[in-house]
């Protein structure tokens, strides 16, 4: 009853965090070492085990998209075009890579179920080991403080109190029997609890390894081949357009400096911005050569005047006839038609279409004035 009563009361206190010995404490400082240890491994062999199950499931979750993603670009690459043909090799390569990453889940899987059973068995034998020696170590240590009390209670004269010390005395023998006993097993299976999990470890681990890296070079040989095939055709180059439309002030600024990063749409609009000279003046030149040709038809001279005086004498404004004075002398040749024009000055024909647009009734000398134009500076 007495050693009960002590070993409640020791209990009671390490519930409480009652601060023991330090001397006491000291003694265990070994044991609770390897304590922690056990901890140690407990816990990250939980954690572990959460880590991997979600890890293989993730990983059936990345291969089953990498696959869909290889169809979809498969199903919508199917066309002659070099682009079709891209998105066949890359739906094929990732749907090949999604294949080869199932590959890494059988060691995985292994490796839970390694971790699972090791748990199960090392470590809940582990623990039971140290709830044995941990209520061995109360036992003991109320052995000590019931044997202190008794200490205090013993009067050597006398002998009073001495089979009372004697009793505690005996009770702490044996509790630190069993307790050193206990204590040397929890140790030696920390240790070995320890070596088995680097073990199990290095030979699970090693499979996985290997997978991995024989899925890595897998996949890495099929994306640079793919890559290669896709080197191979023609390159497209694309241009990106940073800004829609500029401020006013730096289009009337700086206009010659404006220029357009599409180089597609320049190509586009290349022909329709062009001005072709030939095409702009094959037209005159029909023009110059059907209109002396017709007035040789109906004069038979090689000469004749541009403008008819005579049929403008009759009109009695004073400007018609200042035009014609103005234009009395030109003439137009069928065989040297240039020639004509070198003692003509520019200026005066402009001055003489001045004069025309300020007469609205001279509409037929208006037009002869634009055709001298044409033919003589085109």
């Amino acid at each position: 009853m007495q050693h009960q009563y002590w070993v409640t009361k020791k209990t009671v206190l390490k519930r409480l965090g009652t601060k023991e010995d330090e001397c006491i404490v000291s003694s265990d400082a070994e044991l609770d070492a390897k304590l922690e240890l056990f901890r140690s491994i407990s816990d990250s062999c939980l954690q572990l085990q959460r880590v991997l199950d979600q890890y293989q499931e993730r990983l059936c979750i990345l291969s089953q998209e990498e696959n869909s993603l290889g169809k979809f670009l498969r199903d919508a690459g199917k066309g002659v075009n070099p682009s079709g043909k891209h998105m066949v090799s890359a739906g094929k390569a990732i749907s090949y890579s999604g294949q080869q990453r199932l590959s890494v889940r059988g060691p995985l899987l292994r490796l839970y179920h390694e971790v699972e059973t090791f748990r199960g068995r090392a470590v809940s034998d582990m623990r039971s080991t140290v709830s044995a020696m941990e209520k061995a170590r109360i036992e003991y240590r109320a052995a000590l403080s019931w044997m202190k009390s008794t200490s205090t209670q013993l009067d050597p004269d006398t002998g009073r109190g001495l089979e009372n010390y004697r009793k505690a005395q005996r009770q702490v023998r044996e509790s630190k029997k069993v307790f050193d006993k206990l204590t040397l097993d929890v140790l030696q299976k920390i240790d070995l609890l320890a070596a088995a999990r680097c073990n199990m470890f290095s030979h699970v681990l090693s499979n996985y390894q290997c997978s991995f890296l024989t899925f890595t070079t897998k996949v890495a040989q099929t994306l640079s081949a793919t890559a290669d095939t896709m080197n191979a055709t023609p390159q497209y180059e694309f241009c990106i357009l940073k800004e829609l439309s500029q401020s006013l002030e730096d289009s009337v600024s700086k206009p010659e400096n404006v220029v357009p990063q599409d180089k597609d749409q320049m190509l586009f609009f290349q022909d329709e911005y062009k001005d072709d000279k030939d095409k702009d003046r094959q037209p005159l030149d029909n023009d110059k050569k059907q209109l002396p040709s017709s007035e040789n038809i109906q004069n038979p001279s090689t000469s004749i005047n541009l403008i008819d005086t005579t049929s403008l004498e009759s009109e009695p404004s004073g400007n018609s006839s200042s035009i014609v004075s103005d234009l009395a002398g030109l003439q137009l040749h069928s065989e040297d038609l240039s020639a004509n024009f070198e003692s003509f000055m520019p200026s005066q024909l402009l001055q003489v279409r001045k004069k025309l647009l300020t007469n609205h009734n001279n509409v037929s000398l208006l037009c002869y004035i634009n055709y001298i134009t044409l033919a003589a500076f085109p």
